[in-house]
Parts: C-alpha cells; sequence; structure tokens
C-alpha cells in the first residue's frame, strides 16, 4: 500500500480549475518530485495534501486513510509536514527558538522540544546560527531553517515546496545533499522545483503536471526523454543538454 495515494484531486476557485483529477502515489521511503511551469497546480496540490484548502472533489490517503477535509493541525499530528516556497520565519526570535516552537507539535514539554530541536538543528547543518536572529540569515540558511522547522515536527512525510528556489550553485549542492540525508534517514519526500538537474539527482519518480493536470509520470530519465514534458515544460534546450 502506498503511504500517500492522490485520487481525482481537484480544486476549483470559481470558474476556474487550478487541478484537475490528478491521481499519483507515493511509496514509503522514496523521493518523489512534482514539476510543471508556473500555475500547473503543484502547490495547489501541496495545499489540499497538507489541509491549508480543501478539494472540491477527489480524496487523498495517508497510511490508508482519508485525510482530505482534515484540518492543517490534524494532518500535521498525522505525520505530514511541509515547507513554503516564501520562507516566513519568526524574524525576531533566534533559529533555535524558530525549531523549538515548531518541535512543541510534538513534544511533551519544553524540555523536550529543546532536545528535538537540538536534534534536528545539528542533523540540517545550522547549529552554527542557532543563536542567531533568523531575521540576519541568508536566503539559503532561510531554506534550511524551513526545513528543519518542518523536521521538528517529526514527519514520515515530507513535502518541500522550492526548497532550492534563490539558492546559487554551491547552496544548491548543499540542498542536494540535505534531501538525500533526509530521505536515507527514513523520512519520505514530495519535492517541488524548476532546478531540473538537481531535481534529477533527488527524485526516484517524477510526477508532471500542466494547465492542473497530469501529463506524465516516470523515472527521471524516462521524464526528461518525454515529448509531452518537453514541450510543456522542459524545452528543447534542456532536452539537448540532457
Amino acid at each position: 500500500m502506498p503511504m500517500l495515494q492522490v485520487k481525482d484531486l481537484t480544486k476549483q476557485f470559481g470558474g476556474l480549475t487550478a487541478v484537475s483529477k490528478v491521481s499519483f502515489s507515493v511509496n514509503e521511503g522514496e523521493v518523489l518530485g512534482l514539476i510543471g511551469p508556473n500555475g500547473a497546480g503543484k502547490t495547489t496540490c501541496f495545499n489540499m495534501i497538507a489541509g491549508a484548502m480543501n478539494p472540491t472533489k477527489g480524496q487523498i490517503e495517508f497510511e490508508g486513510q482519508r485525510i482530505d477535509g482534515l484540518q492543517a493541525h490534524q494532518i500535521s499530528q498525522k505525520g505530514i509536514a511541509r515547507t513554503f516556497q516564501i520562507v516566513k520565519p519568526l524574524r525576531n526570535l533566534s533559529v533555535f527558538d524558530n525549531v523549538m516552537i515548531a518541535a512543541l507539535s510534538k513534544s511533551k514539554d519544553i524540555s523536550q522540544a529543546r532536545e528535538i530541536a537540538q536534534e534536528v538543528i545539528d542533523f540540517t547543518g545550522i547549529h552554527d546560527l542557532a543563536k542567531k536572529g533568523a531575521g540576519e540569515l541568508s536566503i539559503g540558511n532561510l531554506k534550511r531553517l524551513e526545513v528543519a522547522r518542518a523536521l521538528a515536527t517529526l514527519p514520515r512525510l515530507l513535502l518541500l515546496d522550492e526548497p532550492m528556489g534563490g539558492l546559487n550553485g554551491k547552496e544548491v549542492d548543499q540542498a542536494i545533499e540535505l534531501i538525500l540525508k533526509i530521505n536515507k534517514s527514513g523520512k519520505t519526500v514530495v519535492i517541488i522545483e524548476h532546478i531540473m538537474k538537481a531535481l534529477m539527482q533527488v527524485s526516484d519518480r517524477i510526477v508532471v503536471l500542466a494547465q492542473g493536470e497530469k501529463i506524465a509520470e516516470g523515472t527521471p530519465e524516462a521524464i526528461s526523454k518525454n515529448e509531452a514534458v518537453i514541450t510543456a515544460y522542459l524545452g528543447e534546450e534542456y532536452h539537448a543538454q540532457s
């Protein structure tokens, strides 16, 4: 049984259909890439899976149980966490306190939350920044803090929304290492990303959306050669380089 199963997921905003009958599954322990042009419906899918909005139609199952219609905090408690494209840390608090506050959602008390926060900070490699104010961080470190905050809720499924957006080459390489490390630690990952060479390195499978519909699914190699994906998203230039 897949860890996550999305069936005929549809989201309408008035007369606009942002996502239309999208179905895919995520197996435990894998990294699934979710790609497509801007406006394809990727983040809307994340919002529905994470409980930020309810689907108009369709259903979502996590570990065999329906979760569509549940609120975000209920879905978090079941073991799903997500990051955001635009990071919004508590800028007036330290990096450590940002992570500790996230850990409070699953901890018994402050002491346990501190332990979880320290473990996550060490794991994500931001221990040298623990006492810094979140508002002082570079975009690369803010993205890493965003991942740390999500990990502090102790998820089994992690949804990463453009974790490499705005990063330089070195930071992208570090992000790739962290995602692979997270996956190796036992977390299942779904990742939205536009940096295709990076996404191809971390993903076991890729689902492609365009205009709210799924147009392809397969291994990174198969997706890179798929004519419909090349036309809708990758472009001939990427195809020639791959």
